[in-house]
């Protein structure tokens, strides 16, 4: 029998094809009841019968008629057919578990059908059991392993999973002539995982070269362009992307991104105007041109936006980001956050950013005061007990700070950023020993927690003590944040410490690269270039913590006439 769609054009013929007792109207005597209605189905009407019960099932959500409707078809007609439709109506309902009892017996039955093992992999994909699709689906490969489809198939899921190796295996052994485009574009993907960019790109270029709508292998070849910092050819790309869909705002972002990259404000500005007019592509671009501080495109682009008649109220916020970025206006930035109501979304947002500039106007009491109201108003937002702690710790008031986020562990008791923030605290009250015990009670909860970890292993390499451990909890803090020059100088001190002096230098060398500006990192790279004999190089780092003013002065200036 057909799919669903099918079954209507056969409804009028049930009764004419299958000889049906009663399909006509019994007209009873006033003396004698109605008898009931007898159906006795042919196999072809009854199979009809139940694809109807299933497409009523669905449409009404009553999924006991359609398991009941499923379960009769197979019995009916256990054609591959039947199992397909009845695997593809449980998934589509998001019954992945009632379709995989489905889908198993119909693969026991037809264990050469491609199309019905590929719906099984379906159910354990949409259950996120990526294990057990990629074992279903190898098991077919190899027991069919002239079955061209199900190797593609296979390659296709293992780049989705994220097995490039092996997806690039068997997609290279695909030979050049039976390459469609989508396999180039999935090969491609796979490259790139395994950080083969020029690979990546020769078969992106013959995919649109065979395909020049192929939107999908246009983005991926112009993310390619930006991973290598070509912004040239990814601008190029971009701008062949938009003449295929004009309508793409993201693709309109992204260009806009690299016009600024390529320092070229006054086209990226063009090319917001001609984007979709949109309030929210409008805003998105605006933000673009702050992050950039290409301020006077940023106050054109929120002032077409705050001219036009129904604009939202988010506007203001960006205004007043702008009025305090871009203007070093905090009176101007504090009058647009006033416009923003507590029934606009970003309400919360210019509550915290009013408390900013109060505090930095000098308004402590203000900024204390909105950010209570702000604790009244959203009491599942910890960023606002955050901000209270932060301010009175800049104030000096570490007691304060301390009472704070006490409060906040009464709300949030398992969470990692209050727990660390409040071992911040007791390291400024002096209290080293409970903020060391924080700490690692923060590494015991949440192993991956950057911050905590380095922590931990500075204050141990400082102290001098299990230097071991201090070297494999900075380790792990660099995987979780690989470019931080805090953790980078923090490796850079444990090294020192071992007396590793090749490494340390190799790892303070870089954090001043990435632009250190703490006078301890600056102080360190003196302290190991001085180690190592580089008298010159020593002078440079003291030197520049000096200009840091840094709170042990006196001890650095000593340093520095000791060489």
């Amino acid at each position: 029998m057909g799919s669903l769609s099918r079954v209507a054009a056969l409804l009028a013929a049930v009764c004419l094809a299958s000889g049906v007792s009663g399909c006509a109207t019994r007209q009873p005597t006033p003396e004698q009841p109605p008898a009931p209605v007898e159906w006795r189905l042919s196999p072809d009407a009854a199979t009809t019968y139940y694809y109807l019960l299933l497409e009523q099932a669905g449409r009404n959500g009553n999924m006991r008629d359609a398991l009941t409707a499923i379960e009769q078809l197979v019995a009916l007609d256990p054609s591959p057919r039947v199992f397909i439709d009845g695997g593809s109506f449980l998934l589509s309902r998001k019954e992945a578990t009632l379709a995989r009892q489905v889908l198993q017996e119909g693969v026991t039955r037809y264990p050469d059908d491609l199309d019905i093992t590929l719906l099984l992999v379906e159910t354990y994909l949409e259950e996120n059991r990526t294990g057990d699709a990629l074992y279903t689906l190898r098991s077919f490969v190899t027991a069919h392993g002239d079955d061209e489809q199900a190797r593609q198939e296979l390659a296709l899921l293992l780049v989705k999973t994220r097995n490039f190796a092996e997806a690039d295996k068997l997609l290279a052994a695909i030979a050049e002539r039976n390459r469609t485009p989508v396999l180039r574009y999935y090969h491609a993907r796979a490259l790139v995982g395994l950080n083969r960019h020029s690979e990546a790109l020769g078969q992106l270029r013959k995919a649109v070269k065979a395909a020049p709508d192929f939107l999908e292998a246009w983005a991926e070849l112009a993310f390619i362009y930006e991973l290598r910092k070509d912004y040239v050819e990814a601008e190029r790309t971009y701008e062949q992307i938009i003449t295929l869909d004009e309508s793409n705002q993201d693709v309109w972002l992204r260009l806009i991104a690299i016009s600024l990259k390529l320092n070229n404000p006054a086209k990226a500005y063009e090319l917001a105007r001609q984007g979709p007019e949109t309030f929210g592509f409008l805003l998105t671009a605006a933000t673009l041109f702050l992050e950039e501080k290409f301020y006077e495109q940023a106050d054109a682009l929120l002032t077409v936006v705050k001219d036009t008649p129904g604009a939202p109220e988010e506007v203001y916020f960006y205004l007043a980001v702008l009025s305090f970025e871009g203007k070093r206006d905090p009176a101007g930035a504090l009058h647009w956050l006033s416009e923003i109501t507590p029934s606009n979304k970003y309400h919360d947002r210019a509550l915290r950013l009013k408390s900013q500039l109060q505090y930095e106007t000098g308004d402590l009491t203000g900024a204390l005061a909105t950010l209570k109201e702000g604790q009244k108003l959203y009491p599942g937002q910890k960023e606002f007990w955050q901000m209270e702690a932060q301010l009175y710790l800049n104030s000096d008031k570490p007691d304060a700070a301390l009472t704070v986020m006490d409060e906040a562990r009464t709300f949030w008791p398992d969470d990692a950023e209050i727990a660390f923030m409040r071992g911040i605290i007791l390291d400024e009250r002096g209290q080293k020993a409970e903020a060391f015990a924080m700490m690692e009670q923060v590494i015991a909860d949440h192993p991956r927690h950057a911050q905590a970890l380095n922590y931990v292993g500075y204050t141990l390499a400082e102290q001098g003590r299990d230097l071991d451990r201090a070297l494999e909890l900075i380790t792990r803090a660099l995987e979780e944040s690989p470019d931080s020059t805090y953790i980078i100088d923090s490796l850079a001190w444990t090294h020192y410490r071992r007396g590793e002096l090749n490494e340390a230098w190799q790892a303070i060398s870089r954090a001043v690269e990435l632009g250190a500006s703490d006078p301890t990192i600056w102080e360190h790279y003196g302290d190991i270039a001085a180690a190592l004999g580089k008298k010159a190089e020593a002078r440079k780092g003291y030197r520049k913590a000096l200009e840091m003013s840094p709170a042990n002065a006196a001890d650095v200036t000593a340093k520095l006439k000791n060489l």
